[in-house]
């Protein structure tokens, strides 16, 4: 048995059982913190940009299982 947050679940092992955990959705929630200045240096924009485009597409329910809210 294990705990696996939703955007692991891009495909199920043969033989596993995907069960809710409960009756209320799931969520996260992650923030992403940068030195005053640093934001534009360009590995650390890469990953704020990274972020917020894997953010609009689980939005958008570009991302398995979204919408229903544990992703």
């Amino acid at each position: 048995m294990a705990l696996v947050p939703g955007l692991a679940l891009t495909g199920t092992a043969t033989g596993a059982v995907l069960r809710p955990v409960g009756e209320l959705p799931l969520s996260r929630r992650v923030l992403a913190g940068a030195r005053a200045g640093s934001a534009s240096a360009p590995a650390i924009a890469a990953v704020l940009e990274a972020l917020a485009a894997a953010a609009a597409g689980v939005r958008a329910g570009g991302w398995p299982l979204a919408g229903r809210g544990d992703v």
